[in-house]
């Protein structure tokens, strides 16, 4: 993972944060060039990203009243250990709001997966983990889900640590 932050070269900034931040700093000519300096970024991030976000900001999305742009951008390739299988992709609906959808490429995936129903977040947790060598090189994505209907998560059973589950992810 790495971070930045692209300052206007007009903007001063303290001794103190550069010294500690000497990589991450980088001052740029929003001013008199928010085109070139926004594929500045743009590049900034594909090359971290090992060509896998390439389009991160749109055009006129820098102006010459840019004072900062922070970038994070973090790569990680890994092998699921349920795997997905490309032939079960189909287009679903996606929810972005209450109000608007979006049909999408939907994965699935049929396994045992650690799963939890959180009263206090509103949402069920679903885990699918990436496989690892040692329990200290394991990584897995978390799925927030949010209840289909309003009590859907009163009605739901008990968390159970492992059920059997089918899972959709984008």
């Amino acid at each position: 993972m790495k971070s930045a932050l692209f300052f206007g070269k007009q903007i001063p900034v303290k001794e103190c944060m550069e010294d500690k931040f000497f990589e991450e700093i980088e001052k740029l000519d929003f001013e008199n060039d928010p085109e070139s300096q926004r594929l500045y970024i743009k590049n900034w991030v594909e090359n971290t990203t090992h060509g896998e976000i390439t389009d991160l900001l749109i055009p006129g999305s820098i102006t010459k009243n840019t004072k900062l742009a922070i970038a994070n951008a973090a790569y990680f390739k890994g092998t699921w250990q349920s795997k997905f299988k490309p032939e079960e992709t189909k287009k679903e609906i996606f929810y972005v709001s209450n109000e608007r959808h979006e049909f999408v490429d939907m994965m699935h995936v049929e396994g045992t997966f650690n799963h939890a129903a959180n009263e206090k977040l509103g949402c069920h947790i679903l885990e699918l983990p990436y496989t690892g060598q040692d329990e200290a090189s394991r990584v897995s994505m978390f799925v927030f889900l949010p209840p289909t209907e309003s009590n859907a998560l009163t009605n739901s059973l008990p968390a159970s640590p492992r059920r059997r589950t089918s899972s959709a992810g984008q």
